[in-house]
């Protein structure tokens, strides 16, 4: 059973990534990420090409880089 408590803030990815390496320090877990974009909405998300790069940016750089599948979808309604 999941709860919500309004006003709750998401964690970043970075701040995912620095969490979970605390809590698995041989970097045993693989990570299966699912991005989605709105083109439609670009006040709600950044371009599609931003999101990609400074995605791939963060992942390439965590300790975590050879044990991340990606898959983006842009979502266009």
């Amino acid at each position: 059973m999941q709860l919500t408590y309004p006003g709750t803030r998401i964690s970043t990815m970075q701040e995912v990534f620095d969490f979970v390496g605390c809590a698995d320090p041989e970097r045993k877990i693989l990570w299966n990420i699912e991005s989605k974009i709105n083109p439609q909405y670009p006040n709600r998300t950044l371009g599609v090409e931003d999101f990609v790069k400074r995605q791939h940016a963060l992942f390439s750089t965590s300790l975590y880089a050879s044990q991340i599948t990606v898959r983006c979808t842009c979502i266009a309604t």
